[in-house]
């Protein structure tokens, strides 16, 4: 990508920073692939060209002289099984000396070039890590994949074990897996549901690690009432992990108990512990005879911990209701011809890795990334990085600074860009829709930039064209050269003028972000405006940052692109001033490469800086300020010429600490807090950057480390329960097991019943739920059918013809043209003094049938159907300091329906934020759930690494615990500040008149959704 950047020429003293980034070809790795890892996984890793792929052509698993054969030379390699290529611990039961002498031998026959082994693994365990270390090499596996699949199957097995069996040995047979599902509907057996006559179900655990706890989160919503466990008899039962799990699942107790007491109380006894000399058949006659009549017991562990010949005279003498088993090939010892393949009472499955398509997919992505990022580093937007962070920087220092974004596409904005093609579109205070990298640039420095901070060849070219019907050329011949880069160069200089935060003031420095590729046609006229652009603003106020791969070939830093880019550069004249070197992996650049990029490349090496993997983006400020790239630019742009008030030398200092205690915080996350993200573009997370970063920031708030699992909004409906059971079964035990519950915004119908279902989850199982959007109106939508009893109520954007409309098409917006043309930018929530809730003891039709107007006396006692003030109960509110307004920005086509909300009060459903005319829903809150939260406008478009945006906010602190969150809101109400310049949060009447839109006017309800956007 190429990147630029000014000043104008009449101003006082001020910086302009261009980069300039290329993309290089890179250098070959081969990489051994002991296992086609199928259509889904292998383009991962046949789309990058830097890798060499010699892949085991049988689907079965590799011979090892095949291995022998291709492993010399080879980079990375990714196995099934660790004990293929690393050395294991010779202890325990896991070893033999002969496999150790063979496993070295393959390392050997490997040689130095050996870096990464990829493998599906649950951990080190049993790994001989010195002799590992001892070679370099990095070890990448998939504990998190392999401890939710595992802990699926064995609540999987629990279930039909329940039902008594009726699967059979067909699964292990074929390799298949059971066309029903799991969660949230059924299979249910006795031992899992409470009656008034037995009102405790006990799960009990014959060891109780990750994966057993794991599937105690997945037992809950069954009906568990207590949980027991037995572990190693030496170690003390750790209170506070029990107490907490106690606490996160609502249970009665969770205990640890002898194997007998477990046998006696246990509903369901699952066997998770590793195998071994020491837990060999601890599951025996003895203790089988001791269970309950009614119990069934689980075997997933790994070795021969229960003693099938026993569990068979169990089943068929009745000493217990059911088992189901997790079959291993060898472990445990089932052949075809034992007596448990045909007893009718016992459920076998294949081990997880033979039994679950959606599982194998998620290990094998999992080994293949981690393979990718071990050799060519994990994916960056460098340039976006480098830029933002140096302004950061900047800033730190006293500076005001301003941005400007050139994407040599012909579009005019990125309104009508499909979100899978091009990422997410960003909406500014002015409407704007804009390139995503717009947010990243407001977010780092917390500034407010407006629709002309995005420069596109559409705009640029539309603006030469008006000029020249418009006569303003005089009826000269209109060209790229000088027209076009004139208009350039003046855009530049205009809109770097315009103040972007508080102060009001003039930008004292402008970074500008040039996207494409040097040397693109499209990009050419850039790139000229900006060589005649350092001259028009001089020496002193023009500076080039040139972002180039430096690509690691060997353990040997290659500076060779670097240096025909810089040719390349220089041949279209411009010079850059600063070269930052790209490392792919978390290898510094080296003090030979930095001389030999200078030498080379006409620079001195204190203008080479290096930007290698860091744990976190956050952290590339910290890297580049660490070598002196602020003080460079102090010298190279005549900084100490500006005239920097005291009070901004303060604000730059404490924003300085404040964002190094931020990244520092990062590293000392030891606590998760786990969000589902219900979406329809799950394919391309930059679909959803904003909504990520909101989390991100809400979670250094909460000191939480942020585990978001996406789940594509389709899979959750019943059509995938038919046409891929696995995927269904995938999706609805990430909504079981959310900590909370988030659905984005979209356009079009496609997967919106699915996100309906999980709204419904949410509401219903009191998950924290935030929806954002689409999703404000799908829970709106949800509650007409769950509680009014509308079964087929819908919005105009999916079905223009049905009858009940509770989301109708606003009337002001335009029919025949898309960009641009939906409600846009910020506008004002007024939360209501008093809120039309039906008393849960009146029916809806009792309920009060007029609305509660804006100017309600808060002071009035409160009566059936009205809350008191919001002020006192609405959690969202407390969020934004309790003021009486909040400022957010909006994009969409669709509201709820006016004629509905009256219906839609008076059954329970609070709308706490609406317009300014108390004509429009925006905020929507359940009082009696522990965060149920619905915007319209989109919060996260407003978020800030210091200062998160309040919904999702309070919607993590919500996932975490709520104590975690009533501590926010306490926060909330004392240090909470808009992120807004106070200039802009004004009425709607007046944000209106800036934006020259036409007064709302109620009129027609119908129209198509957007085509382009589904």
């Amino acid at each position: 990508m190429a990147q630029s950047g000014p000043f104008a020429s009449d101003q006082s003293p001020a910086a302009r920073l261009t980069s300039i980034v290329s993309h290089l070809s890179s250098p070959r790795y081969k990489v051994v692939v002991c296992r086609n890892l199928g259509p889904d996984v292998m383009p991962l890793l046949e789309s990058k060209h830097e890798l060499e792929l010699v892949v085991w052509p049988e689907d079965r698993a590799c011979e090892r002289k095949w291995l022998l054969e291709n492993i010399p030379g080879a980079t990375g390699v990714i196995v099934m099984l660790t004990d293929k290529v690393c050395p294991l611990r010779n202890d325990s039961s896991h070893m033999l000396d002969s496999v150790l002498r063979s496993d070295l031998e393959l390392l050997n026959q490997a040689g130095p070039s050996l870096r990464v082994v990829s493998t599906m693994s649950v951990g080190y365990e049993h790994i001989d890590l010195k002799t590992v270390a001892k070679r370099g090499l990095k070890i990448g596996y998939t504990p998190d994949v392999l401890t939710d699949a595992v802990a699926d199957l064995t609540v999987m097995l629990a279930l039909m074990a329940g039902r008594n069996g009726g699967v059979g040995y067909s699964l292990v047979q074929s390799g298949g897996w059971p066309t029903f599902s799991w969660a949230p509907f059924g299979l249910c057996g006795p031992q899992l549901s409470t009656t008034a006559l037995s009102p405790t179900r006990k799960v009990g655990f014959v060891g109780f690690g990750r994966i057993a706890q794991a599937t105690l989160s997945r037992l809950v919503p069954f009906g568990i009432t207590h949980c027991l466990y037995s572990s190693n008899p030496s170690s003390p039962q750790n209170l506070s992990r029990d107490a907490e799990l106690q606490k996160k699942h609502n249970l009665k107790a969770v205990s640890k108990v002898d194997l007998e007491e477990l046998a006696r109380e246990s509903d369901i006894l699952i066997v998770l512990a590793p195998g071994g000399s020491g837990t060999y058949h601890v599951v025996n006659e003895d203790l089988l005879r001791k269970m309950k009549k009614s119990s069934i017991l689980v075997n997933a562990s790994r070795g021969t911990l229960v003693d099938s010949d026993a569990l068979a005279k169990a089943l068929r003498e009745g000493w217990i209701w059911g088992a189901g088993l997790d079959v291993v090939e060898g472990e445990p010892n089932v052949p075809k011809g034992h007596p448990l393949v045909k007893e009718p009472k016992c459920v076998i499955v294949p081990h997880i890795a033979s039994a679950t398509l959606e599982t194998r997919k998620q290990m094998a992505t999992h080994a293949a990334q981690n393979l990718i990022v071990a050799i060519l580093g994990a994916s960056v937007h460098v340039v976006r990085r480098v830029a933002s962070s140096t302004g950061l920087l900047l800033k730190t220092a006293g500076l005001k600074v301003t941005a400007i974004k050139i994407d040599p596409y012909m579009n005019i904005d990125a309104g009508t860009m499909r979100p899978t093609e091009h990422g997410e579109v960003y909406v500014l205070n002015d409407g704007g829709e804009v390139d995503l990298d717009l947010g990243n640039y407001e977010r780092y420095l917390d500034v407010t930039l407006s629709r002309d901070n995005n420069i596109t060849t559409g705009k640029i070219y539309r603006d030469v064209i008006e000029k020249e019907r418009r006569g303003e050329y005089l009826g000269k011949t209109v060209q790229i050269v000088p027209h076009v880069t004139n208009a350039i160069q003046d855009w530049i200089d205009r809109v770097s003028k315009i103040p972007v935060d508080n102060s009001g003031e003039e930008p004292d420095l402008c970074i500008i972000e040039l996207g494409g590729t040097v040397g693109d046609i499209e990009s050419a006229p850039f790139i000229e405006a900006m060589r005649q652009f350092q001259f028009r603003v001089g020496h002193d106020n023009f500076a080039l940052i040139h972002v180039s791969l430096v690509p690691d070939m060997h353990g040997e830093q290659k500076t060779k692109p670097t240096q025909t880019t810089v040719h390349a550069l220089r041949g279209l004249g411009l010079l850059p001033d600063l070269i930052a070197c790209r490392l792919l992996g978390p290898k510094p650049v080296e003090k030979t490469t930095k001389e030999k990029i200078s030498m080379f490349c006409h620079v001195a090496t204190e203008q080479v800086v290096g930007v290698h993997d860091v744990t976190s983006v956050y952290h590339v400020p910290l890297l580049l300020q660490s070598q002196g790239i602020v003080e460079y630019l102090r010298k190279r742009l005549s900084l100490p010429a500006l005239k920097i008030s005291e009070e901004m030398i303060s604000k730059g200092s404490s924003l300085g600490i404040r964002w190094k205690s931020m990244t520092k915080g990062q590293e000392r996350l030891f606590e998760q807090v786990k969000i589902v993200l219900v979406g329809k573009y799950t394919d391309l997370k930059d679909s959803y950057m904003s909504v990520i970063k909101a989390l991100e920031h809400s979670a250094f708030r909460v000191r939480k480390e942020l585990v978001i699992q996406w789940v594509e909004s389709s899979d959750l409906e019943s059509p995938t329960q038919v046409s891929d059971p696995a995927k269904y079964h995938d999706a609805w035990r990430s909504i079981v097991g959310a900590g909370g519950i988030l659905v984005p915004g979209g356009f079009g119908q496609r997967g919106t019943e699915g996100m309906i279902l999980a709204i419904k989850w949410a509401r219903e199982q009191k998950i924290p739920f935030l929806g954002i959007c689409l999703g404000f109106q799908l829970a709106v939508l949800e509650w007409a059918r769950s509680v009014l009893g509308v079964h087929d109520a819908t919005s105009a954007e999916f079905e223009p013809d049905a009858t009940h409309h509770f989301i109708v098409f606003m009337p002001e917006i335009s029919r025949t043209h898309m960009g641009g043309t939906m409600r846009l930018g910020l506008r004002p929530t007024v939360f209501q003094p008093c809120a039309n809730i039906a008393d849960p003891d009146t029916s809806p039709s009792e309920s009060p049938s007029t609305p509660i107007a804006n100017g309600t006396d808060e002071d009035h006692p409160p009566t059936n159907g009205i809350y008191p003030s919001t002020s006192t109960w609405s959690k969202v509110r407390k969020l934004y300091g309790n003021a009486d307004k909040a400022w957010e920005r909006h994009r969409h086509r669709y509201e709820v329906n006016p004629a509905e909300v009256t219906r839609l009060e008076a059954s329970g459903l609070s709308f706490v934020g609406k317009d300014e005319r108390g004509e429009r829903m925006q905020i929507l809150e359940l009082r009696d759930h522990p965060f149920f939260v619905g915007l319209q406008p989109h919060p996260e478009f407003c978020s800030r690494p210091l200062n998160p945006s309040p919904p999702f906010l309070g919607f993590i602190a919500a996932a975490c615990d709520p104590s975690v969150l009533e501590e926010q809101l306490e926060e909330q109400l004392t240090s909470f500040k808009p992120p807004h310049p106070e200039g802009v949060m004004i009425s709607e009447e007046a944000l209106r008149a800036q934006m020259r839109e036409r007064p709302v006017s109620r009129g027609g309800t119908t129209a198509r959704a957007s085509p382009e956007l589904h």
